[in-house]
């Protein structure tokens, strides 16, 4: 990455509250998808724009559990990207008991 770039390291879903990543997660507790970015120290510098999207799918009914949660659009330096490195967070509320066992996948994008 160069000092004019912004990326997304990386997407991972975690216990509400939790503090490291999990791969099976209980369907009758709310989770959380966190997102870590980074942005170069030109483009923060300048307060250029983005934002951020998830998409969270359950594969096993295919459904779409979260359509667009977002963060932005904002610039650099505003509140929800203070630093140019970032932990952003989005709750996912409980699924229930008949999802228990489903599969899911996130989507996140960065613009």
């Amino acid at each position: 990455m160069n000092a004019n770039d912004a990326q997304l390291v990386r997407v991972y879903p975690r216990q509400k509250g939790g503090i490291i990543f999990e791969n099976t997660l209980e369907s009758n507790a709310a989770f959380e998808v966190v997102i870590e970015a980074k942005a170069g120290t030109a483009l923060f510098g300048t307060g250029g724009r983005y934002e951020f999207q998830i998409f969270v799918r359950d594969l096993t009914d295919d459904q779409t559990i979260v359509k667009k949660a977002r963060v932005g659009p904002g610039k650099f330096g505003d509140t929800n990207w203070p630093d140019p490195v970032l932990v952003h967070t989005f709750e996912i509320p409980a699924q229930g008991a008949k999802k228990e066992g489903h599969v899911y996948e996130i989507i996140a994008t960065l613009t």
